[in-house]
Parts: structure tokens; C-alpha cells; sequence
């Protein structure tokens, strides 16, 4: 990864990654990848932290499953940001070679 990343030019005191691998019947229950800047701020503040954050901007989902099938279940549910709150939750299905990218601060759930 170290020599990947140097190569891409990430800097790894603001890169991150998980690997995730599923078990049938498993999932990821709904969260946020990252506060809101005003949210951030603040927690950093109650720390007694500048008001200065480095906060994830944005979320990267790759699929590496072959031979998916619905019944598999494993799709990525998107909800709609609080602002928005006639808008449905969208799923992405987990289909090979498929890359998502959403604002780290939408709620999401596998």
C-alpha cells in the first residue's frame, strides 16, 4: 500500500482505507463516514482542539464480487441528506467492478 500510495501522491495522514468482506446475512448498520464540518468543529472544540479539522470529504466503495446475485443480498443504501426529507434512500447494487463515490456525511448502510 505505502509504495501504491506514494505513487498516486497520497499522503497518509489524510488517506484511509477499509477492506470489508461480508458474510452471508451480515451487514453494516447505518452511519456517516465523517461529521459536518459545524459538527466537527465543534467536537473539536469541546476537546479543547483548534477549530481547524481534517475531515473525510469523500467515500469510496469498490466492488471486487463476482457472480453477485440479488439474493445475495449486499446492496449500499444512500439516505437522503436532512434537508431533503421527502427524498427516498437509493440502493447501489454490489456488482463487479462498480466503483460509488458519495459526501462522506450522507448516512449509509450495507
Amino acid at each position: 500500500w505505502d509504495d501504491k500510495a506514494a505513487e498516486l501522491r497520497l499522503d497518509a495522514t489524510t488517506t484511509s482505507t477499509q477492506l470489508a468482506c461480508y458474510q452471508p446475512g451480515g451487514r453494516y448498520r447505518r452511519h456517516a463516514d465523517a461529521l459536518s464540518d459545524d459538527d466537527a468543529r465543534q467536537r473539536d472544540a469541546l476537546r479543547g482542539k483548534p477549530l481547524l479539522t481534517r475531515n473525510r470529504r469523500i467515500t469510496a466503495v469498490y466492488y471486487l464480487n463476482e457472480n453477485w446475485n440479488r439474493e445475495d443480498g449486499g446492496a449500499l443504501r444512500i439516505y437522503a441528506d436532512t434537508w431533503t426529507p421527502d427524498a427516498q434512500p437509493f440502493d447501489v447494487l454490489p456488482r463487479l467492478d462498480r466503483l460509488v463515490l458519495f459526501r462522506s456525511t450522507l448516512q449509509h448502510e450495507v
